[in-house]
């Protein structure tokens, strides 16, 4: 009878620890991916009134996906990209339409971030382009699957879509 006192003790404390390590991993998931975001955002705003800086922002950006990505446009079918310089250039002309609607920066409003597995985040953001009076001039939200390549989170899946359906993922 002790024996097994002693077992469902030990068994209750290794359970304990391990899910302790859980959360702190997935608080650590988390972590890294606002982490992720923050520097998703700094290589957009390197490139606003910056068009020289054309080069860095689409070696930068492509660096931030994963080799497949999965691009979803609200009015589109799903596609997997083959060509990131494509898709980068692409992108930048997403930063050229909100320059000539007067903004100069994105920011978020909200980023959700849900661990599905230790190597999977789905994200929900809220982006503004801004203007130079802090004016929001655009509104952008998109769902992200990120995935960790290596130690590293990179966009997996970018889907935006209508402000007037935004979702809650907390």
């Amino acid at each position: 009878m002790q024996h097994i006192k002693i077992f469902l003790i030990s068994f209750i404390l290794v359970l304990s620890t391990a899910n302790f390590a859980g959360s702190e991993s997935k608080v650590a998931n988390i972590s890294q991916a606002r982490a992720f975001f923050d520097d998703y955002l700094s290589v957009y705003n390197r490139r606003f009134g910056n068009p020289k800086g054309s080069e860095q922002f689409r070696e930068e950006l492509i660096a931030l996906v994963h080799d497949s990505l999965m691009l979803s446009p609200p009015n589109s079918a799903p596609q997997v990209l083959s060509d990131m310089e494509l898709f980068a250039k692409s992108f930048e002309g997403f930063v050229t339409s909100l320059e000539k609607k007067g903004a100069v920066r994105l920011q978020w409003k909200n980023v959700e971030l849900r661990e599905l597995t230790p190597n999977k985040i789905l994200a929900n953001n809220i982006g503004h382009g801004v203007n130079a009076e802090g004016e929001i001039v655009y509104e952008t939200i998109s769902i992200y699957l990120l995935y960790k390549v290596e130690g590293q989170w990179k966009i997996a899946l970018f889907s935006p879509y209508l402000p007037e359906n935004a979702i809650d993922i907390d």
